[in-house]
């Protein structure tokens, strides 16, 4: 285990010859094929899978050599291991696979060898509930987001928040990204489980102005409530004072009396906040003179 964790492919050839079991596991579960596959020790696995090493075992949490050399980037290892029939669609803990490991750290060549191979490209995740697309979404990963779209993944998968990699895209600020999803039909309405929030409610209230035009272009929906506080996309960009943002909704037809029954309106929250900018904004519209 130790020869091969660390490379020796001299020494892990020795203890082969002199009938060491490469099948042995340690007290996790794992085998010397796990332990130099994680390491990218391309030797040692072709000679560990030379005498008979099973490329499919598991450790006590499920994950597999294929698993661990995807997680790291060791593609000339993956390949190996492909073209010594090994699983992709393997279930590690909490049901990640190869794939999913890949695409949330980004591994382009990886996912793209996956992908080639048939790996389940909408396996979910079984506590968060995030796709391998949800996850190269949440990281910025953008070559891997094409990949994926292109491998047909289903782009309104929801988290177990209720949340879909154009959610998760915007809260990050990951624009390039956003033009993706939204390029290849992502539901710019969709609201997380939790509080009801929408893709234009968290880049108003993070003031991402770009973002905003975008899902403004894809005809997204102005005056959507934010279940939480009863209050719209608007009422988020102006409590914080996001002025150009707050005028790019006023532009597009957002209602300034929608919601907010039980708190500030936008105008008064401004005012609450020392927004002056954003108050003379909203005034404006409310007289019906032109917006500056």
């Amino acid at each position: 285990m130790i020869a091969a964790q660390n490379g020796h492919t001299d020494i892990v050839k020795l203890l082969v010859e002199s009938n060491a079991n490469v099948n042995s596991k340690c007290i996790d579960g794992r085998t010397a094929l796990m332990a130099a596959a994680n390491n990218g020790h391309i030797d040692v696995v072709k000679l560990l899978m030379e005498s008979k090493a099973d490329v499919n075992i598991q450790k006590d949490d499920g994950a597999t050599a294929m698993m661990a050399a995807a997680q790291n980037g060791h593609t000339d290892v993956v390949k190996f291991l492909l073209k010594s029939n090994a699983d992709v669609n393997i279930r590690g803990e909490n049901d990640t696979t190869a794939l999913w490991s890949a695409a949330e750290k980004g591994h382009t060549d990886i996912v793209k060898l996956l992908l080639e191979n048939k790996a389940n490209v909408n396996m979910q995740h079984k506590t968060q509930g995030a796709t391998a697309l949800w996850m190269a979404a949440q990281n910025g990963h953008v070559d891997a987001v094409k990949l994926l779209l292109e491998s047909n993944a289903d782009v309104n998968t929801m988290d177990i928040d209720g949340i879909t990699a154009l959610g998760k895209s915007v809260q990050k600020d990951h624009i390039d990204i956003v033009k993706l999803l939204l390029d290849n039909k992502a539901d710019v309405n969709m609201q997380d489980k939790t509080h009801g929030a929408t893709a234009l409610i968290a880049a108003s209230q993070y003031g991402y102005t770009e973002i905003v035009k975008l899902l403004l272009e894809a005809n997204v929906e102005l005056n959507v409530l934010y279940k939480k506080q009863g209050v719209t996309a608007l009422w988020m960009a102006a409590e914080r004072g996001h002025a150009d943002v707050v005028k790019l909704l006023l532009e597009a037809g957002a209602d300034i009396n929608a919601g907010a029954k039980d708190t500030y309106s936008p105008l008064e929250i401004a005012k609450k906040n020392g927004h002056t900018e954003v108050v003379k904004l909203l005034e404006n519209k409310q007289n019906n003179t032109a917006i500056p």
